[in-house]
Parts: C-alpha cells; structure tokens; sequence
C-alpha cells in the first residue's frame, strides 16, 4: 500500500482525538471513517507560537490538550523520510518522532478494514492490505 492514502486523508474532520487506554502516549485519532493511531513514536502537539503537549507530559495533562483536535479539519499530511508523520490541522500541528526500536511507529486503519503500518524495516514502510482481525 502506498503513502498515497495516507496523504489523502486531507480535508478529514477530526470526529475524536483521546489517549489510548494503554500505559504510555499512544494516541487514536478518528479521522472521518479512518483511525489514525500513534503507536510507539514520540510525538508532540503545537500551535503556531507555542508547544503544547508532548508523548512525555503527564497522561491527565495529554488526556485533556489532545481533545484541542476535536472537529478540526487535516489541512497538511507530510511523512519524512525517517517516516515522521505530521498532520497540520487549522492551526494545530502533531509531529511524530520515530524510535529506531519501534516496529510500527505510527498506522491508520481505512475504512475498507486495510491498515498502512510505519515502521523501520527493511524497505521503508510495512503496509498491509489485509482486514484487521
């Protein structure tokens, strides 16, 4: 699967943005009828003057600024070639930030049931067409 869909995700509405669950930073983004997940990156989340939250902040402080996305519209997808992933969203940007040790730094779930995984393997990117399980 290429890239091309995940830059296509331009002009989505975010319908929710939360904490995972899980320990850590993970981040679900609900983009449309897409998820975008940010599995084991370092991220942070700024605005035009300042930093906001960032992957290592406390989870009640990420839990309550990462809702700052909520009902904003993706204006600008880049992926770098280290596969940092950033989404510009009216005024708001988040900035991955890849971990060498990390299988899938960042995915996004389709709405088909396919997922584009991110990663450092052999090749660039690992992507899957086959439906999530």
């Amino acid at each position: 699967m290429s890239l091309d869909r995940v830059y296509g995700l331009v002009g989505w509405t975010v319908r929710g943005a939360r904490l995972s669950q899980l320990a850590g930073s993970s981040l679900m983004i609900e983009l449309g009828g897409c998820l975008v997940l940010i599995n084991d990156a370092a991220w942070r989340l700024e605005d035009e003057q300042d930093f906001l939250v960032g992957s290592g902040d406390d989870r009640d402080y990420v839990r309550g600024m990462i809702t700052e996305l909520d009902g904003r519209t993706l204006t600008t997808v880049t992926v770098s070639k280290f596969l940092d992933l950033t989404l510009d969203f009216d005024g708001l940007r988040l900035i991955t930030f890849a971990l060498p040790a990390a299988d899938h730094q960042w995915s996004v779930q389709f709405e088909d049931d396919t997922t584009f995984f991110a990663g450092p393997v052999a090749g660039g990117t690992d992507s899957s067409h086959q439906p999530r399980q």
